[in-house]
């Protein structure tokens, strides 16, 4: 399965449930809670069972992707990592406009509740070569109803690729 893909997911779930539980400004570290292991739930799709205190922990794990230095950058740079991310960005702004052009019959993407390219690009150095679930599931596990989520809509990405 693509990295890319679950990179995507996950920087959707973090703009698009976790900061809007918690508050947008992804940065603010004024949130306390202790990041400890919890047991696994079942994967869902409903955002209304993720839970604030899950989103909390969620944040505090996932914040140190949301920025890169130059040093860090010059470091992990790939070109062929780069450019499959780069197609998805141009796709989804391709998508939108004919979206407008037929008279927006469907909600036109909302780009900073959906995408950062500075996540996605860190979560995919983090995640490729690895087995992805697994290291999602490990960073995740302290957050469950997030985990939750964030499984619900790989599965349910994985049944629309590989069914219909």
């Amino acid at each position: 399965m693509s990295c890319e893909i679950y990179s995507i997911i996950l920087s959707y779930v973090l703009l698009g449930v976790v900061a809007e539980k918690v508050n947008h400004d992804l940065s603010d570290s004024s949130d306390s809670i202790d990041i400890v292991s919890r047991p696994l739930l079942d994967s869902t799709t409903q955002k209304d069972l993720v839970t604030t205190q899950d989103c909390i922990a969620a944040k505090r794990i996932l914040k140190e992707y949301c920025t890169i230095s130059d040093d860090e950058l010059l470091d992990i740079f790939n070109r062929t990592k780069v450019h499959p991310l780069f197609q998805f960005e141009w796709c989804l702004l391709q998508i939108n406009n004919l979206n407008k052009l037929c008279g927006s019959p469907y909600t036109s993407t909302v780009y900073s509740k959906t995408y950062n390219a500075t996540f996605v690009y860190k979560i995919l150095c983090k995640i490729k070569g690895e087995n992805a679930i697994q290291t999602i599931t490990d960073l995740l596990n302290p957050a469950p109803s997030v985990l939750a989520f964030t499984s619900g809509i790989i599965e349910m990405y994985e049944k629309l690729l590989y069914e219909y």
